[in-house]
């Protein structure tokens, strides 16, 4: 069965991580998602009509142990997870991993860096 979300999706984009492992780009609507949404901000009340008309959103889907994100990284961004699970490791000087938080499916989590 055809995902009724598709038909108004503009086309994607890949994007290559520079280690061979790719992931797709698309630009949606947030209405599609307003389920979904209200899910990840449901302890602030949220409803699904209180979701609908935010405008649109990259949709990126990213496969498992692709690192898409560095703490040096200049961007700003916010992320609800529509599916599956980020780990969020802080690197320390003698290089071991220690982490800090693991989000799933319905979190929301972003970074302001300037």
């Amino acid at each position: 069965m055809d995902d009724p979300r598709e038909s108004g999706r503009k086309s994607g984009k890949t994007a290559d991580m520079g280690d061979g492992k790719q992931f797709t780009i698309e630009r949606v609507s947030l209405d599609e998602y307003t389920e979904q949404l209200a899910s990840a901000f449901a302890a602030a009340g949220a409803t699904p009509d209180q979701m609908r008309g935010l405008g649109e959103a990259e949709l990126l889907r990213i496969p498992a142990g692709v690192n898409f994100f560095e703490a040096t990284d200049r961007m700003r961004a916010f992320w609800v997870l529509l599916e599956g699970e980020v780990l969020a490791d802080k690197v320390e000087p003698d290089g071991t991993r220690m982490r800090i938080n693991t989000a799933r499916t319905g979190d929301s989590f972003g970074e302001v860096i300037c």
